[in-house]
C-alpha cells in the first residue's frame, strides 16, 4: 500500500465534489451550496498537505496505518456530499429559516440546510475535523505545517454551519418548524438566554427547555404541535444533553395552556384551534406521563422563571407571536382598503385566509409563522398537511416580499 492510493482517493473525491449540483431557483441558496463546494476542496487539500508530508519523511512501521486512515478521510468528504447537495427536504425550507434570521436581525449568510439522522446543528469545521484530523494518532507533518496552518486557518475563516433536517420528515412540513429550534442553539449565547441558566434549577438540558421556550413564544403554538406530531411517530430517549422529547413538549405546551386561557390574545379561528391542539398534545403525552411527572416539578419552575425575561428578549428584536398575529390582522384589514391597483400584492394574509387558499389548492403567500400556525387544528394534526402547498406557499411569500422590498412598498 502506498500514499499513490490517497492522492488517487483525494482526487476522485474531488471531481466528485466539483460535480455536486450546486443550482437553486433561489441565488442565496445557489451560494451556499457553492460555498460549501469550496469547504469540501479545501479540506481535501488539508489531507492532500499531510499525505505530502508524510511521504516525505519516509514512515516506516507506521506508514500503513498513516494510508488507511488518509484514505478514510476522503470518504468523510465523500458521504457528507449526497446530505448537502442531494437533500430532498425542499429548497423553500431555507426561507423558513431566512425568516427567523431577519426578524432577530442576524446574518444569515453563514449556513446550509443538509438531511440529516436527526434535527441538529453542526459547524462543519468542527464536524469534520472530529471525523478525520482529530482521530489521526501519528504527530503531524513537520515539512508543510505552515502551509497547513493556512488552509485551515481559511476553512475556519469560511466555516458554515449546517442545520440537519431528519431526513425521514422531508415530506412532513409540521416537521419543518423544528429547526427554529437548532438555529437558536446557534444564537444561544448571542441572544443571551444563557445568562437565565443561572436562575433555574441545574439541569444538564437547561439550553434545550430555554430554547424551547424561546420558539414557542417567538413562533407560536405551530412549534409545541410540531414537537407533538413528531414525538407521536417517533418516540425519543433521554440523553445526557437533551431531555426526553416529552419535556421539551411539556414545556411547549406551557404556553399554550396560557393562551387557552386567554382566548382575546388570538383571533379567530386561532383561538379555537389552540384548545384543539392541547387536545392533540394531551393524547400524546399521556404515552410518557411516567417521564414528564418525574420533571415537572422542575419544568414549571423553570417556565415561571424565564417566561417574561424571555418574552422581553424577543420584544427587543421582534414581536413575540401573540403581538405578530394581532398586527398581522389589522394590517390585513388596512390593506383590504388600498386601491385595487395595489392589490394584491400588498394583501396581508391571516390564518383564516391561508385555510381558505388551503381549501382551493391555491398557494398562500403568507408569512411563515402565519402560514403554519394556520394548521395546528385537529383535523391536520391527525391528517397532516399537504408538503407542495407549504413549499409553494413559502415560495409565493418569497418573491412577493422580495418585490415589495424591491420597490419599496
Amino acid at each position: 500500500m502506498s500514499f499513490d492510493v490517497v492522492f488517487k482517493t483525494y482526487d476522485r473525491v474531488k471531481d466528485h465534489v466539483k460535480t455536486q449540483p450546486t443550482g437553486s431557483a433561489y441565488d442565496f441558496v445557489t451560494q451556499r451550496l457553492q460555498r460549501m463546494q469550496v469547504l469540501f476542496t479545501k479540506w481535501l487539500e488539508v489531507y492532500e498537505l499531510y499525505a505530502k508530508g508524510y511521504k516525505s519523511e519516509m514512515l516506516s512501521w507506521s506508514a500503513p496505518y498513516v494510508i488507511w486512515d488518509l484514505s478514510v478521510f476522503g470518504n468523510v468528504i465523500e458521504e457528507k456530499l449526497p446530505d448537502v447537495f442531494g437533500a430532498r427536504m425542499p429548497k423553500e425550507v431555507f426561507i423558513l429559516v431566512e425568516d427567523l434570521f431577519y426578524q432577530l436581525g442576524h446574518g444569515h449568510d453563514f449556513y446550509v440546510l443538509a438531511d440529516g439522522d436527526s434535527f441538529a446543528q453542526k459547524s462543519v469545521h468542527d464536524e469534520i475535523y472530529s471525523q478525520s484530523l482529530k482521530n489521526l494518532s501519528t504527530p503531524r507533518p513537520v515539512k508543510p505545517s505552515g502551509e497547513i496552518d493556512r488552509v485551515l486557518n481559511s476553512i475556519k475563516n469560511e466555516d458554515m454551519v449546517v442545520f440537519y433536517c431528519e431526513r425521514g420528515q422531508y415530506d412532513n412540513a409540521l416537521s419543518w418548524p423544528l429547526l427554529v429550534h437548532e438555529c437558536l442553539h446557534w444564537f444561544y449565547t448571542i441572544e443571551r438566554l444563557h445568562l437565565l441558566e443561572a436562575k433555574c434549577p441545574k439541569a444538564s438540558w437547561i439550553d434545550e427547555v430555554l430554547i424551547d421556550i424561546y420558539v414557542t413564544n417567538f413562533f407560536g403554538p405551530a412549534y409545541a404541535t410540531s414537537l407533538a406530531s413528531y414525538l407521536y411517530s417517533h418516540p425519543h430517549e433521554e440523553t445526557i444533553t437533551h431531555p426526553h422529547f416529552a419535556v421539551r413538549l411539556y414545556t411547549s405546551a406551557k404556553y399554550l395552556h396560557e393562551l387557552s386561557e386567554s382566548p382575546k390574545s388570538l383571533p379567530s379561528p386561532l383561538d379555537v384551534h389552540v384548545t384543539e391542539a392541547l387536545q392533540y398534545i394531551e393524547t400524546v403525552q399521556k404515552q410518557h406521563e411516567v417521564v414528564i411527572e418525574g420533571v415537572k416539578k422542575e419544568i414549571d419552575e423553570i417556565y415561571a422563571i424565564t417566561k417574561q425575561p424571555i418574552q422581553q428578549l424577543i420584544t427587543a428584536k421582534t414581536q413575540p407571536f401573540t403581538a405578530f398575529v394581532r398586527e398581522t390582522e389589522k394590517q390585513r384589514g388596512d390593506s383590504l382598503k388600498l386601491p385595487k391597483e395595489r392589490f394584491p400584492e400588498t394583501h396581508v394574509l391571516s390564518t383564516k385566509d391561508v385555510l381558505r387558499y388551503y381549501s382551493l389548492g391555491i398557494p398562500a403567500a403568507a408569512s411563515p409563522r402565519v402560514l403554519f400556525n394556520s394548521f395546528i387544528s385537529k383535523e391536520f394534526l391527525e391528517k397532516g398537511v399537504e408538503p407542495l402547498f407549504m413549499k409553494e406557499s413559502l415560495k409565493k411569500w418569497y418573491v412577493r416580499e422580495f418585490w415589495k422590498r424591491t420597490i419599496k412598498l
